[in-house]
């Protein structure tokens, strides 16, 4: 998927008035054979007249430290290297090649992981207007074709056949079962998020959340606030802690104990995922 979507875009900088580098990752994950994918992209760049950024992480140790699962690791990895190249102006733009099959498997995992009308969206399109996904509406099988056309090469993974991580679970147990049993299943999913996303923005128009105090650190959040609808109250809540980078793993469950500590007394504290504390003082939860 990344060679086709690098091939489609070095072929179409003209037209599409851009220029293009490459960014490859080694997660360290599988020894030499890891080491040796990133070189293979390294060499078909050098071939094709691409720039290449090679980089090399520790995605399990990373995800030790954070005490995460090595998927996550490996993801936060990843896009550690991409904020850096962005920070320094080195790119302005990240192309990733997520599809159709991925799309869908990302909202049936959020779905299983307990995730509201946010999660249950799926990827966008454009994120944060640095994160683009040109191959997002395209099926797996026009984008092999497309391979196959223009004869690119490409390395296989051999650990997506493996089933121990969850997307892979989902990719090589579920998913096949599932298109087995109910024809169009990943369409009917994407259709599924698409709605989610017009009902959540929906819901966010009514979002006010100007009363909210911010520092670097901490956000203070009016007590009148929990009054609203529950819809509302849960979207300023996971707004405010994403202005803090810490919305990640954030579930329903979570927001409930905030919800449960504005009714306490003074002085309450509760802990949450990623170093979060919260905190009823007077006519605030901070």
């Amino acid at each position: 998927d990344s060679m086709s979507l690098l091939h489609f875009l070095h072929s179409n900088k003209e037209t599409l008035d851009c220029q293009v580098v490459a960014i490859t990752v080694d997660h360290m994950l599988r020894g030499e054979s890891s080491l040796g994918d990133a070189n293979f992209v390294k060499s078909w760049c050098k071939e094709n007249g691409i720039y290449c950024h090679k980089y090399s992480v520790d995605a399990a140790k990373i995800a030790t430290e954070r005490r995460v699962g090595v998927e996550q690791g490996a993801r936060e990895a990843r896009y550690g290297v991409f904020e850096h190249l962005i920070k320094e102006n080195i790119v302005d733009k990240i192309a990733l090649a997520h599809h159709i099959s991925d799309q869908a498997e990302t909202i049936l995992m959020h779905l299983l992981r307990g995730a509201g009308l946010n999660g249950a969206g799926g990827m966008e399109p454009i994120r944060d207007g640095v994160y683009i996904r040109p191959f997002l509406n395209i099926g797996k099988d026009d984008i092999v074709r497309y391979a196959s056309m223009n004869y690119i090469e490409y390395v296989e993974d051999e650990t997506n056949a493996e089933s121990k991580y969850n997307r892979n679970f989902l990719r090589n147990v579920i998913m096949p079962q599932l298109k087995q049993r109910w024809e169009g299943v990943e369409q009917n999913l994407i259709n599924f998020a698409e709605s989610c996303r017009e009902d959540n923005d929906f819901i966010l128009s009514y979002v006010q959340h100007g009363g909210t105090i911010r520092e670097k650190n901490f956000v203070k959040i009016p007590l009148v606030y929990f009054h609203y609808h529950s819809s509302v109250i849960n979207r300023i809540l996971f707004e405010c802690l994403d202005s803090l980078n810490t919305a990640k793993d954030i579930e329903r469950k979570h927001i409930e104990l905030v919800k449960e500590l504005a009714l306490n007394d003074n002085g309450k504290k509760i802990n949450l995922p990623n170093g979060i504390k919260k905190k009823k003082e007077y006519d605030y939860i901070t």
